[in-house]
């Protein structure tokens, strides 16, 4: 019932972030990420990403994973386009999260807590976002 896709990262940053020093591959992980769901089916990306090693003696961080900004922040289980998708499906076509949660094989509570997070960030990203606004509420005609 799921739609799999093999793929891995065009580009990769091989900079530690911690030092800034250069790095060598040591091996490669399989990341799973949940992604847009693909002819009615969910979608499950595995991306072999490689684990590197910092070559600097200062560096506190011997091994880690190479990050991949452009498809999902660290330590996060689903695509930043499952985020957009949600809040989509949830305000312009009134989809329930439980809806939107069946949809792309997630749990209620993952599916909940990114359309909050997501909302929050938009709502609170620009502390000036209600300078210019007089009156909150439906206009009359």
């Amino acid at each position: 019932n799921l739609t799999h896709l093999y793929c891995h990262p065009v580009i990769v940053d091989l900079s530690c972030p911690h030092c800034g020093h250069a790095c060598r591959v040591r091996d490669h992980i399989e990341r799973r990420l949940t992604d847009l769901p693909i002819a009615g089916h969910p979608g499950l990306l595995h991306v072999r990403v490689p684990r590197l090693v910092c070559t600097s003696d200062d560096c506190e961080v011997t091994i880690f994973r190479a990050s991949i900004p452009q498809a999902a922040d660290d330590r996060q289980t689903v695509t930043h386009r499952v985020t957009r998708w949600i809040l989509q499906r949830m305000a312009c076509d009134g989809m329930s999260v439980k809806s939107c949660a069946r949809g792309l094989g997630i749990g209620w509570d993952k599916t909940n807590q990114l359309a909050l997070t997501a909302c929050r960030h938009l709502s609170y990203q620009d502390p000036s976002r209600l300078d210019r606004v007089r009156v909150l509420g439906r206009r009359r005609a």
